[in-house]
C-alpha cells in the first residue's frame, strides 16, 4: 500500500507518516530504483500496525523518542516486559508529577477567581497584584 492509502487507513496525514519515517519509527519496503527516481514506499500490515501503535502511545502521552524506545524494546525484548515496565513506570511518574503541578495551579487560580469575585465595584482589580505576588512566592 502506498503512503496516501496508508495515511487514509490509519487516519493521519502523509506528512505525519513522512515525519515518523524520518524519525526512524517506520521502515517501509522500498520499491523501484529509489524514492527519488520513480520508486515508492510500500506500507504493509506490519507498518500499519506500527502506525496504530504510535498513535496509541501518543494518546498516552509518550513522546516520539519514548515511542522509538518502546519499538526498540518490542523488537529486542523477546517477551521480557522489564524494559517496557520501567519505561512506562517513569512515564507514569512524570504524569503524576505534572498532575500535582496542575493541581497547584488549579488551586491558585481558583483562589484568584474567588478573590476577584468578591471585588468591590470602583476598586482596582487585584488579579494582577495577586499574580505578581504568586510569582514572588516562587509558586508560579
Amino acid at each position: 500500500m502506498r503512503i496516501r492509502e496508508a495515511a487514509a487507513a490509519v487516519g493521519v496525514s502523509v506528512d505525519t507518516i513522512r515525519y515518523w519515517e524520518r524519525r526512524g519509527l517506520l521502515r517501509p519496503v522500498r520499491s523501484g530504483a529509489s524514492t527519488h527516481h520513480g520508486g515508492y514506499r510500500d506500507f504493509g500490515d506490519a507498518e500499519l500496525r506500527r502506525m496504530r501503535f504510535i498513535l496509541g502511545a501518543q494518546k498516552l502521552g509518550f513522546s516520539l523518542e519514548q515511542i522509538g524506545d518502546l519499538l526498540d524494546l518490542q523488537r529486542t525484548a523477546n517477551g521480557d516486559c522489564s524494559g517496557v515496565t520501567a519505561l512506562a513506570a517513569r512515564h507514569l511518574a512524570d504524569i503524576e508529577h505534572k498532575l500535582a503541578e496542575l493541581e497547584q495551579m488549579r488551586s491558585a487560580l481558583a483562589a484568584f477567581v474567588q478573590d476577584c469575585s468578591n471585588h468591590e465595584p470602583g476598586t482596582e482589580c487585584r488579579f494582577f497584584d495577586l499574580l505578581e505576588q504568586e510569582a514572588d512566592d516562587g509558586t508560579v
